[in-house]
């Protein structure tokens, strides 16, 4: 179907997992970031999902992951953000900590993402294909 690879953050469990096996289902390359190896990063390698490694709770690790995803693709149809991290809610000094941490896995790392990847975007077959007027 599309020749566009999209790409889906947090990708290897739940949500992010059923939306690359559907995609790959519909005739979709996908490429999908996860954060660990895990038993089911084989199923999808599988279905021909490529995976990523990321870490997205520093910039470092962000910028990691958007070089990667270059190495792998010169264009994308789609970037789904997926990504999470749950931390418990605490008082005193871990609660700043644990903000900043958040706030660069659920914030930060998809603003980056996108800014660093428009280009891929827009190279898309299919964005060249779509005209809104």
């Amino acid at each position: 179907m599309s020749q566009s690879p999209i790409l889906i953050t947090g990708g290897a469990q739940r949500l992010g997992r059923y939306c690359a096996e559907r995609l790959v289902d519909d005739g979709h390359s996908v490429i999908i970031s996860y954060r660990r190896e895990r038993d089911e990063l084989e199923a999808l390698r599988a279905l021909g999902v490529r995976t990523v490694q990321a870490d997205f709770s520093s910039e470092t690790g962000i910028q990691a992951f958007i070089a990667a995803v270059r190495e792998l693709t010169p264009t994308l149809r789609a970037i789904v953000h997926n990504a999470s991290d749950w931390l418990p809610d605490t008082g005193g000094e871990a609660a700043g900590s644990n903000f900043e941490h958040l706030f660069r896995v659920h914030m930060q790392a998809p603003y980056l993402i996108n800014l660093a990847l428009r280009d891929l975007l827009e190279a898309g077959v299919e964005s060249q294909a779509t005209s809104f007027t």
